[in-house]
């Protein structure tokens, strides 16, 4: 069997058919360049190949051994005069099943360590070899210990879930952090006298904010998935705690949905519950007087990266002079800014009622 020169050193990559490709290149004059005195030149392929720390062995046609590195001799744990000429066969059925890669030239094998103390996993890379005349000559395997590779998996596995367990704690403090100032709120609220209902109503809304911000990171904590946050699940619990704030449902109020569980990130979430908060909130308080019963309306659509939240009730309709940017109300000068927050555009509709319609997010791309 001859071997022809080539110059390529083989790098690990995801490609099974250019690190063959490669490993075919390097070994094919190694033999031969040995022979040669090659051995005295760092550079030559054949210092290359003794070097590697991976495990390379060429076999011939009928899938005998004609040559291995100090790696493989390792792994195998005897002399290359026990090994050489032998049929890969006979070293053990774990290495016969490398005489049958996967088509594309690449498998993964379990061969038992020297040691006799375990198993280790490879990913083989299979290269043909050819003569001079074309004729097929054997194969060249290289042997890739994948138990690195799975360490570093476990040691990242680890470290994710740790962060992860660090984000959890993160939400779940911030969460009872905002659940203190709300109660002394409230305890605030309850000190002042009954006839001071502007400061209890400010004491009140600061309340409301403040708890659509902590769900946020309650339901984070909740979240079996910390990347993703469900907006629906978010809103219906603002919502209820909003019914039962300013009970509606003994004053005669639905309140219906049609809210998209989409995914708008952690900022675009919290951002849009204040928004939710503080127009229904508002609806509450003004839009329904004197017992008069009605319906609010929450909907969110999301198209091609693009959102439409929409707050409506169908009770007393915003007076149009209102302008949300010069509005004596914090409640909606706060809408304003959160929309401009958003980089969203804001329209008002008072047609058998109020509709808040805010547009939001860039589109996807095409």
């Amino acid at each position: 069997m001859s071997w022809h020169s080539g110059l390529l050193i083989p790098l690990i990559v995801a490609n099974a058919l250019a690190a063959a490709a490669g490993l075919a290149l390097l070994v094919r004059d190694w033999r031969a360049r040995r022979r040669q005195g090659a051995a005295a030149d760092p550079l030559s392929r054949a210092r290359v190949v003794e070097a590697l720390a991976n495990p390379v062995l060429v076999v011939d046609e009928e899938w005998r051994v004609a040559d291995l590195n100090p790696a493989a001799r390792q792994l195998l744990g005897r002399p290359a005069r026990h090994v050489l000429g032998q049929a890969l066969a006979s070293l053990g059925p774990a290495w016969a099943a490398l005489a049958t890669p996967d088509e594309d030239g690449m498998c993964t094998r379990t061969v038992p360590a020297a040691t006799g103390e375990g198993e280790q996993v490879f990913d083989v890379f299979r290269a043909a070899l050819a003569r001079p005349d074309g004729t097929p000559a054997g194969w060249a395997l290289l042997l890739c210990d994948r138990g690195a590779q799975r360490q570093e998996q476990q040691r990242l596995e680890a470290a994710l879930q740790q962060r992860e367990l660090l984000v959890r704690e993160v939400h779940h403090r911030v969460k009872n952090d905002l659940q203190v100032v709300s109660s002394l709120l409230s305890l605030a609220g309850s000190a002042l006298p009954e006839g001071d209902s502007a400061a209890i109503t400010v004491l009140r809304e600061s309340r409301d904010r403040i708890r659509s911000m902590a769900l946020v990171h309650e339901q984070l904590y909740r979240a079996p998935n910390l990347s993703k946050l469900s907006f629906a699940a978010y809103a219906d619990e603002l919502l209820r705690h909003l019914q039962q704030t300013y009970n509606a449902e003994a004053r005669a109020i639905r309140v219906h949905t049609e809210i998209e569980d989409a995914d708008l990130g952690l900022d675009a979430t919290m951002t849009c519950g204040l928004i939710i908060n503080e127009l229904v909130s508002n609806a509450f308080r003004h839009a329904f007087p004197e017992g008069r019963s009605g319906e609010v309306r929450v909907s969110l659509r999301s198209a091609d990266g693009r959102h439409t939240l929409e707050v409506a009730n169908d009770g007393v309709a915003l007076p149009p002079d209102d302008e949300l940017a010069q509005a004596d109300t914090l409640g909606l000068q706060l809408v304003a800014s959160l929309v401009h927050q958003l980089g969203g555009r804001l329209e008002v509709l008072r047609e058998g009622g109020t509709l808040f319609r805010i547009a939001f997010g860039a589109p996807a791309p095409r």
